[in-house]
């Protein structure tokens, strides 16, 4: 398996702050409006994550998931529905 480098993480956490921009905003939803459903502290977070700029965990990402109604679920289920 080949070891990630710091650009590929940067870009790829890029990517997914892109993606989630363009979900929320396709729900019509504000930044404030994705803050408060998530309970995150400040819409400042938000724009971090959308950014690329800002490294989360795994829960954050639940959180901002569930915010948006998507669902996060292993391939495998995926591969089976």
């Amino acid at each position: 398996m080949e070891k990630n480098t710091d650009n590929d993480i940067e870009r790829q956490r890029k990517e997914l702050g892109t993606l989630l921009r363009s979900v929320r905003q396709s729900r019509k939803m504000t930044k404030s409006d994705l803050m408060i459903q998530a309970r995150f502290p400040s819409y400042r977070y938000i724009y971090a994550v959308e950014d690329g700029r800002s490294c989360y965990t795994v829960d954050t990402l639940l959180q901002y998931a569930s915010a948006l109604g998507l669902s996060i679920m292993p391939v495998e289920q995926r591969n089976n529905h």
